[in-house]
Parts: C-alpha cells; structure tokens; sequence
C-alpha cells in the first residue's frame, strides 16, 4: 500500500474538508503525472483538471485499480466521477463490483455525482446478488439522479415485492422519458438537466427538515458535487459524524449564489471547477 505523503490532509477529499489541500503543495508535485507515487500522480491529475487539464484524468481508474489504499481510491473515483470525459464514465462500473464494500459505495455516490444518465442503467444492473442494505444504498443514488426529492418511487420498500428485471425496466422506462424530454446526452440529476440552483434548493429541502441531522448523509452528496461543480470550498460544513453544520452550509450556499463562476455553466452540461467537462 502507498503511503500518504504528509502534505495531504488525512481527511482529503472526504466530507469534512474537500478539496482543500491546505498548505502549498510541495515543488515539483504540479504537472507530476507520471510519478513513481500514485499519491502524487493523483493530486497532480487533480490538480491539472481544477485548471481545465482533462488530458489525464482516465489514469485514475487505473491508479485506483493497482492500489488496496482505501483513501486514495476514493480520491481517485471522485475526481473522475465529475472530471471524466462522458466516452470514458462507463469505466467507473468495474468498481460497482469491488470485493470491499467501501470502494463500491464510493463508486455508487460517484455514478450519482457524475449526472451521466447512461451509468443509470449500469448502477441499477449492480444491485443483483446485493444484500438489503447495500441495494438500498443503490437505489437512493439512483433516485438522486432520475427523480425528485418527494418522489423516492425508486426507493423499493422493505415489505415491497420488485423483482430485478421489473427494476430494470422501471429504470429504463424513466430515462427514456427523460431523453424524449430534454434530449440525449443530457447530464442529469433529480430526473431534469443538472442545475447548479436545483443542487442548491435541494439542500436547503433538507435543512428544513425537523431534523436535518437525519439527511447528513444526502446532504453531504450534494455538498460533494457542488463543490466540484463550482470550485467553491466546502470544507466545515459536515462535522465527524457526517451532521450538517448549519450555519457554514448556508454561508456555503451563499457565496454560491454570488458567485460569478455561475455565468459559466449551462443547465445539463457537466462542469468541474466551472470547466466544461467533455
């Protein structure tokens, strides 16, 4: 296993820091693509496409497939998810059946904050031969991406009989009716063209809710893909426990808004760092 250089935050990319890196990256680390260190190879691939660099973010499905280092493949999944071109989004189904559980929930919370909607039909394909638990987990991404907030009919009950190929074709019936109405080729998240406000709106759903607390986890999806997205700093707005820090999230929502990045992006079009994506 690689160990992680120092300069990278224990807690990079995970859910209470982002993509903040903290201090300076040390000399030599930009543009370092090909080095001997998969640690380096992928802050440098990151750091290439945070400038619009896209030329070598595919190296990351193979970085994440030569290494048994938790961290670092979830560092890898992520910035491919919503840096990847959309010929090469495919690729991240290979760890949809990873033997450890981490990294195909990781690739599961990719798939959803990739907007690809053609990864759908490939998700949905994964939870045969789940457990009850990790298909539920399957289902909430793929409600995320083909359905409202209030909908959840992709959400199967515990006491609801469905069987696979009637999953599927549920699956396949949504989204051809959403490319009959918006279009192929859409990126695509709660069932209509990805939308940074939509994002947005969602999380403020769940800050309203009675106890916000009980949609951390959804809540910090969201924060997640804005924050590819956009650029803008997310850091503080999940504590440990994966609880919403209200007040950081809506100071979060608010520099969003005013954002002047905002005029660069299009609904239905992918972005990181406000750099079109494919």
């Amino acid at each position: 296993m690689s160990e992680r250089p120092e300069w990278v935050p224990e807690d990079w990319l995970l859910y209470s820091r982002g993509y903040d890196l903290g201090a300076e990256v040390p000399a030599g680390v930009r543009g370092a693509v090909d080095h001997t260190d998969p640690w380096v190879r992928v802050v440098a691939i990151t750091l290439d496409a945070i400038s619009g660099d896209f030329s070598r973010v595919d190296d990351l499905i193979e970085i994440a497939s030569g290494t048994d280092d938790p961290h670092l493949i979830d560092c890898a999944l992520r910035v491919f998810s919503q840096a990847g071109a959309p010929a090469s989004m495919g690729r991240l189904a290979i760890f949809f059946d990873h033997p450890e559980y981490g990294v195909r929930v990781t690739a599961y919370q990719g798939a959803m904050m990739s907007a690809h909607l053609p990864l759908v039909r490939t998700l949905a394909a994964s939870r045969e031969g789940k457990d009850s638990e990790e298909r539920s987990l399957i289902e909430v991404r793929i409600s995320g991406m083909l359905e409202t907030v209030e909908e959840a009919e992709f959400i199967v009950e515990m006491d609801e009989v469905l069987t696979d190929r009637a999953y599927m074709d549920k699956v396949n019936m949504r989204i051809k009716e959403i490319e009959i109405r918006h279009g192929p080729g859409k990126a695509v998240q709660f069932g209509e063209p990805l939308d940074v406000f939509a994002l947005s709106a969602a999380i403020r759903e769940f800050l309203d809710e009675e106890d916000p607390a009980d949609w951390g986890g959804a809540i910090s999806d969201l924060l997640d893909t804005l924050e590819g997205m956009l650029g803008v700093t997310t850091a503080g707005c999940m504590d440990d426990e994966v609880e919403p820090v209200l007040p950081r999230i809506m100071e979060v929502l608010a520099m969003m808004r005013r954002d002047p990045k905002l005029l660069k992006l299009r609904s239905g079009e992918r972005s990181f760092f406000c750099h079109p994506v494919g």
